[in-house]
């Protein structure tokens, strides 16, 4: 009786391939950009928007990649950011 496990195999990733073909130094440097955004001394809510601009004009593989670079502090943070600010258009 084979594993599951086995017919998966070690790690099963549940976005696929998604972000995979990125290059690494572009994921680094996109997650470079969020950072710079999440730490802009502006209103919430500039910050938001900012953030939701952003979000929406980088490919969503970029995206998945530089998401890899981020602590969980700084997803957590860019995920409400990027709600709010596409609440505020």
């Amino acid at each position: 009786m084979a594993k599951v496990t086995d017919m998966i195999g070690d790690y099963a990733d549940p976005r696929g391939d998604s972000g995979r073909s990125v290059d690494e130094e572009r994921a680094i440097q996109l997650a470079g950009e969020m950072r710079q955004i999440l730490n802009r001394d502006l209103e919430e809510v500039d910050i938001a928007l900012e953030a939701y601009l952003y979000n929406c004009q980088v490919d969503q593989d970029e995206m998945i990649a530089a998401w890899d670079h981020l602590n969980a502090m700084e997803r957590r943070a860019w995920r409400e950011y990027v709600r709010i600010g596409k609440n505020a258009n």
